[in-house]
């Protein structure tokens, strides 16, 4: 049996590797073939397109180029606006058993941003600050803002204290806008 095995091996190494070697003489027209000069083609007895229909016009100055691509591709600006859920922080400023207690909490917060005694850090300080009435059983939480970064997150609880001194940083997926 094992003469069986290695008769059948030895015929299929040999017939592999004379598969892989290639004949000499084939070697040698492909080396003759590199040293040809490459005759020259003249294209017009096959081509019968005639461009002198066509005028060359002026493009004029590179920066009056019409296209239709959106400045802000121009720009290098491509992800601008663009709206994403990652895994960042917030700041939780009231928890309650009671839902009014926590709304009248978030009017609160929002009435206390808006009217800015003093400068808010980024996150709270454009437009309509992002706050939360978030029911997680069997609490009301409000939570305020939408940060990628415990610093950012950190800012924010650092000026929150001033209206809510028990406030603290909370995990959370938030939405953020590039």
């Amino acid at each position: 049996m094992q003469r069986h095995w290695t008769t059948a091996t030895a015929t299929l190494l040999l017939v592999f590797l004379s598969a892989c070697a290639g004949s000499r003489e084939a070697a040698d027209l492909d080396e003759e073939a590199d040293d040809l000069p490459v005759p020259a083609v003249n294209l017009s007895e096959y081509e019968d397109f005639d461009p002198s229909a066509y005028e060359d016009g002026d493009l004029g100055p590179a920066g009056l180029l019409e296209h239709d691509v959106p400045a802000r591709l121009m720009e290098g600006r491509a992800d601008e606006g663009i709206r994403t859920e990652v895994q960042g922080f917030r700041v939780q400023v009231h928890s309650s058993l009671d839902k009014n207690a926590a709304v009248n909490v978030e009017e609160d917060a929002r009435e206390w941003l808006s009217a800015g005694s003093s400068p808010a850090p980024p996150g709270l300080s454009s437009g309509e600050p992002p706050i939360y009435v978030v029911y997680m059983q069997p609490y009301y939480r409000v939570r305020v803002g939408n940060f990628a970064s415990r610093q950012g997150a950190e800012r924010a609880r650092q000026y929150l204290s001033q209206r809510f001194p028990e406030a603290f940083i909370v995990p959370d997926s938030v939405v953020i806008t590039r």
